[in-house]
Parts: structure tokens; C-alpha cells; sequence
């Protein structure tokens, strides 16, 4: 039997592959990419990613978050969790093979460094507050990767008309009009469930005792307040269109970034001057 980490890098296998296989097929003058059998391939991911991340919260009896491997994993399957939600919902065939991209990239970086996947005693101790906040803020991290990888889609899809390319994968895409009502929708969503994971974790910051460092709240609350902002200024219609792809890509890579600025466990901290690697959300 595999253990939990090979459940999830066959996960990552898979998405990978349904990645390879679409691009190839769009490449050909001549292509068929049946878009059920895509959404089952990575539906096959999803699943496996899906053990992989329950026996090891089995294992550490709390939500798999507690070293920079459980975190990258989980922002991937967040991201294919909220894809399977969304896509559905807006039928975009080639929504899943960008969302896939941003799933594999995230769990192929996640085992770079192999000291990432350390032993942790669980999150805050079970702090149950700490704890759903973290999941939360984490899965937020999913939408707004779904969010990126729509981005994607869009300046990809406004270069193409831009250069008047209507064939491959150009062919394939939405309109920028559906990709840009699209990014709105995800903005908020994903500002919301940040803004719900914020609250939760009130009720520890606040209490007696919240051990949060200054470091850890200020960049949380930076995070937190830029991505509403992005939100607000999409709906009142003063960010859109290109701006506002680049702002939501730039956004994602800086909250990746700044995951090694904070720590859940004790843990943690006894690897961190062996690597900067992100040791858990920035909003905790």
C-alpha cells in the first residue's frame, strides 16, 4: 500500500498528465479533447490527492496543514475542489486543464525540499478557533489559485485577439467577457471565505491565549486587506480587465511567498533556518 504522501504525488501525477495530453492535443491542426474524459482524469487527481490529504490528517489528528509539504497540498486541492465547483457552473472546458497547472505546480513544489514534510505534534495544539481558521483561510488561498489560473486565461485569451489568433488553443478559450465576469465572481468569493477565516481567528488573537506574533498578524492582515480592496475596486468597476488579471496572478505569488513568514507549530520553527520554504498559511 502507499502511504499518504505517495497518494498525493500520484495526484499531482495525474493532473499533470491530463495537462500534457490537452496541450498536445491542441497543438495538432487536427485535435479531438473530449472534455468529460479531461474532467474524469482529473477527477481521478482529485480523488487520489483526496486519500493522501485524509490518512494524513489521520495521522497528525488535525487538519493537514502543519509543514510547508501539508500546506502546498492543501491549497492544491483546494484549488481542484473549488474548479469542480465552479466549472460546473460556468462550463468552461479548458478551466479545469489551467486549474490542473496551478494544482500540479503547487504539489511538484511542495517535495523540492524533503525536510519540508516534517514530523508536527498538529495545529495550535487542537485549538479548535486556530484551527478553522487556518482550513479557511487556506481553502481561500484555493479560490484565489483558481482565480490566478482564470487570469491566466484571460491575458492569454487578450493577447490572442490582440494578434488576431483564433486557432489552438486560442479557439478553445472563453471570451474575455466571460473569463473577466468570471474573475469577479471568484474575487468575492474567495475575499469572502478570507474574510470569515479573519473573524474565526478574532476570537483567538483576542484571547488570552493568542500567541500570534506581530510579524505573523501584520502580513495577514496586508494579505487580508488586499485582497478585499481588489474585490471592492472589481466591483465598483476601477480594477478590470488586464489590471486587474495581473493584480490577482501578483496577489497569489505574493501569498505564497509569504507563507514562510509564519509558522503553525512548534515545530516549525526548529527547521526554519534550514530553508525559508513556506511553513503554513500566512493568515493564521
Amino acid at each position: 500500500m502507499f502511504d499518504d504522501r505517495w497518494w498525493m504525488l500520484l495526484g499531482a501525477g495525474v493532473y499533470v498528465t491530463a495537462l500534457l495530453v490537452t496541450l498536445l492535443n491542441l497543438s495538432k491542426k487536427r485535435h479531438e479533447t473530449s472534455a468529460s474524459l479531461v474532467a474524469g482524469v482529473l477527477a481521478l487527481g482529485f480523488i487520489l490527492q483526496s486519500i493522501g490529504l485524509y490518512w494524513r490528517g489521520l495521522e497528525v489528528r488535525s487538519c493537514p496543514i502543519g509543514n510547508p509539504f501539508e500546506v502546498l497540498q492543501y491549497i492544491s486541492w483546494s484549488t481542484m475542489a473549488v474548479y469542480f465547483l465552479a466549472g460546473s457552473i460556468f462550463r468552461m472546458s479548458l478551466l479545469g486543464v489551467f486549474a490542473a497547472g496551478v494544482a500540479a505546480v503547487l504539489s511538484l513544489i511542495s517535495v523540492v525540499v524533503p525536510s519540508w514534510d516534517y514530523e508536527h505534534s498538529g495545529l495550535f495544539g487542537g485549538n479548535p478557533w486556530i484551527e478553522s481558521h487556518a482550513a479557511l483561510a487556506l481553502f481561500s488561498y484555493g479560490v484565489f489559485g483558481l482565480l490566478a489560473a482564470t487570469s491566466a486565461m484571460y491575458l492569454l485569451q487578450n493577447y490572442g485577439l490582440k494578434q488576431k489568433q483564433i486557432r489552438g488553443i486560442y479557439a478553445h478559450l472563453p471570451s474575455v467577457t466571460q473569463l473577466d465576469t468570471m474573475n469577479q465572481r471568484l474575487a468575492i468569493v474567495g475575499a469572502s471565505v478570507f474574510s470569515f477565516a479573519m473573524v474565526i481567528g478574532s476570537f483567538h488573537w483576542l484571547g488570552e491565549d493568542g500567541d500570534v506574533t506581530s510579524i505573523k498578524l501584520k502580513v495577514t492582515v496586508v494579505l487580508w486587506i488586499a485582497y478585499v480592496a481588489m474585490a471592492i475596486l472589481r466591483i465598483s468597476k476601477k480594477l478590470r480587465g488586464k489590471r486587474f488579471a495581473f493584480c490577482a496572478i501578483t496577489l497569489f505569488v505574493f501569498a505564497l511567498v509569504t507563507l514562510g513568514l509564519v509558522q503553525t507549530t512548534p515545530e516549525a520553527n526548529d527547521h526554519l533556518p534550514a530553508t525559508t520554504a513556506p511553513a503554513s498559511s500566512s493568515a493564521e
